[in-house]
């Protein structure tokens, strides 16, 4: 039995401005379900220190499947939506943790 921890990331984005002025309710849900570049950065530092690996869902299959090694520590770093800033502030990291995740794939334009 392979113990997986998946940290699943909504959103990582910076304080948008004029947060000061939104509901009590706006301000909570956006701090629940947004995470900060700085916030988004620690844990990544958080993981690289205690010895962990990022592998991709496909890795974890793999083992399932047919055995494959996985790393001794590993996790899988998960974004939904495909929102922009995975692929403008995440992707771009040069950061080894954050070469090694999952992403859906880029948003395509309307075709008219």
């Amino acid at each position: 039995m392979v113990t997986m921890p998946i940290l699943y990331q909504h959103r990582v984005v910076p304080l948008p401005q004029g947060i000061g002025t939104w509901t009590y309710t706006a301000r909570q849900t956006f701090l629940a379900t947004d995470t900060l570049p700085w916030s988004f950065a620690a844990q990544l530092d958080w993981l690289e220190a205690h010895g962990y690996t990022t592998i991709l869902p496909r890795d974890l299959v793999e083992h399932w499947d047919r055995g494959a090694p996985l790393p001794a520590r590993c996790v899988i770093l998960t974004f939904d939506d495909g929102y922009s800033t995975a692929y403008g502030k995440i992707s771009p990291a040069n950061h080894v943790l954050a070469e090694t995740h999952s992403l859906p794939d880029p948003p395509q334009p309307w075709s008219t």
